[in-house]
């Protein structure tokens, strides 16, 4: 009825790429990175689709439609798209984030915690693309509980954000059943 994985503050899932990595100490993985380091982790879920068997042009903007549940009354959900070439490499093509204490919006009406084990549906945006998936090649979805340094952590505690202080592991469960259906 769902997948789970476990999202750590103190291991986080690391940033490898992306469009806009600037710190110095990484400097050297922007862009358009192999992911397959994130997804042999422990903490990460992916989803692949069977090789193409044509070319298949994607323009626009890409959802995912999602049922998310956690043992804590906040987390976050890391989502990354990647092509995926017939050699293996796992290649980054898009990636964002949702804060689930932030799943109706930004506002401060719009703030709440989760219930523990509650499903909540969540719309997880990534920007535009304009891409075409090569015959032979894969599309792939990466979900983990953060991304980090390119996303602040999230504690995990639902507490205040941004300050240091304790953290705990979460264990996120993803809806992926005809009651809590996911889909991209």
């Amino acid at each position: 009825p769902s997948s789970t994985f476990p999202y750590n503050p103190r291991d986080p899932s690391p940033t490898i790429g992306g469009g806009r990595l600037v710190l110095p100490t990484v400097e050297a993985l922007k862009g358009p990175q192999d992911e397959r380091p994130v997804e042999s982790r422990g903490d990460a879920l992916t989803f692949t689709t069977p090789v193409l068997g044509r070319d298949l042009e994607v323009t626009g903007a890409i959802t995912l439609q999602a049922y998310v549940a956690a043992d804590r009354t906040d987390t976050d959900l890391s989502l990354r798209l990647t092509d995926v070439y017939p050699d293996g490499r796992s290649v980054l093509l898009a990636q964002t984030i949702r804060r689930m204490r932030f799943r109706n919006g930004y506002r401060p009406a719009d703030t709440s915690a989760i219930q523990p084990g509650q499903f909540y549906p969540v719309t997880i945006q990534l920007q535009n693309l304009a891409t075409t998936f090569l015959k032979g090649h894969q599309l792939r979805v990466i979900l983990s509980g953060s991304n980090f340094p390119r996303y602040d952590l999230n504690p995990n505690t639902g507490g205040p954000l941004y300050q240091p202080g304790d953290t705990l592991v979460a264990q996120i469960s993803i809806g992926n059943n005809a009651t809590t259906p996911s889909v991209l």
